[in-house]
């Protein structure tokens, strides 16, 4: 129905109150977020500079030494898939929050951006080594790898005997001239992935990468062993570092970032 002009004065204040009622609110909550926001982790100023000069920790930051609220931020997930930190399972649960979420298995430098969230999930070293090799003995392209030698144990010292020989394999003294077996290298696989530069994804189809990727360590035995430091400085850089052991509480923490509350399956009772 039409208004009469005192009418669409008066409804047009009954508006801009309501505006102004909801602007107070949202000032109220970005206050309290500040308060109650989760610190970065000090970073000594190496790796900060570091972090600058690879473009990367570009973050929003709601204050000095904060991190924002994600509630209304148009940055897309994208989660770096270290291989066999139980990326698939992961992603999904990520999408349950926030669709899409982009990334594979690659290098974390090439593509960090401002215009995304960048994740990382992390997993206990022993089970992601045991994971690594029984994917390599039991799935993908095991004929590939059978016939390039991968240590199976298929003698009496069955899977034990088996993942003994691959880590001999690797051991002291590895070059890149001793192969993969067109499988996972376990050596230092998280640093690698933090700090290699190869834009290629799910570079399992390939034998070997000429410079470090997601999979292979690169045409040099020093690749296998990248700086402790700039390895430090990625997860200093990164938005978002879960773990997967705590996958649960990985997932409210994020679900809070994103939503600005812990729904009720994250809160603990007295005697939880």
């Amino acid at each position: 129905h039409t208004l009469l002009p005192q009418q669409q004065r008066q409804h047009s204040g009954v508006c801009l109150m309501q505006w102004a009622a909801a602007c107070e609110d949202l000032q109220a909550f970005a206050a309290h977020h500040r308060e109650v926001a989760p610190r970065r982790a000090p970073a000594h100023p190496n790796i900060l500079a570091y972090a600058e000069s690879t473009g990367a920790g570009r973050g929003e930051r709601s204050g000095s030494g904060r991190l924002s609220s994600w509630v209304n931020s148009t940055r897309v997930l994208h989660m770096t898939h270290i291989a066999k930190t139980g990326g698939r399972s992961v992603r999904a649960e990520l999408q349950k929050l926030r669709a899409p979420v982009g990334g594979a298995e690659q290098c974390y430098p090439p593509f960090v951006h401002p215009s995304r969230i960048n994740i990382v999930f992390l997993r206990h070293p022993r089970a992601h080594v045991l994971s690594m090799y029984l994917h390599g003995a039991h799935s993908g392209r095991v004929a590939r790898r059978r016939a390039a030698g991968y240590p199976w144990g298929n003698g009496t010292g069955g899977l034990a005997e088996g993942i003994g020989l691959w880590a001999a394999h690797f051991g002291e003294g590895w070059a890149p001239a001793h192969g993969d077996f067109w499988g996972y290298n376990p050596l230092n696989m998280v640093a690698r992935t933090l700090t290699c530069s190869d834009p290629q994804w799910n570079a399992d189809y390939v034998r070997t990468c000429s410079a470090p990727c997601a999979h292979h360590a690169g045409g040099r035995a020093a690749d296998a062993t990248p700086p402790r430091s700039a390895a430090v400085a990625a997860v200093h850089s990164a938005d978002f570092i879960g773990l997967l052991e705590l996958l649960d509480e990985s997932l409210c923490l994020a679900e809070y970032r994103l939503k600005g509350a812990l729904p009720p399956r994250c809160l603990c009772n007295a005697d939880q």
